[in-house]
């Protein structure tokens, strides 16, 4: 197997809730994600939602690894975590308001 490091997948959703995917596993491959780092680049305050939707899924309470997460006014919050996703997996995302930019980083095997 080989294994590729993503160093970053960007998305800045247009805010108001509107859900962007930041990452789509490919198929045949294995997915860690090493970290997550969520930046507002506003002087307002925000919340931000992030769920993994296993095979593609629609939004289900079971998902949400971070839903409505307070981010204060020009703040960044750094999540470490060992996220595994598999093919056809996908992290979406999504803000309160626009200019909330999300960068994930990790490893995929194939």
């Amino acid at each position: 197997m080989a294994e590729t490091i993503i160093s970053v997948q960007q998305a800045t959703p247009v805010g108001g809730g509107a859900e962007s995917v930041l990452y789509t596993c490919p198929a045949l491959t294995t997915f860690v994600a090493s970290s997550l780092i969520i930046c507002n680049t506003t002087g307002s305050p925000a919340t931000v939602t992030v769920r993994i939707g296993v095979g593609g899924a629609g939004a289900a309470t079971k998902q949400y690894i971070l839903n409505g997460m307070a981010l204060s006014a020009n703040a960044t919050m750094v999540i470490v975590a060992g996220i595994t996703m598999s093919a056809g997996d996908v992290m979406a995302v999504n803000a309160s308001i626009a200019g909330i930019a999300f960068s994930l980083s990790g490893v995929q095997e194939t």
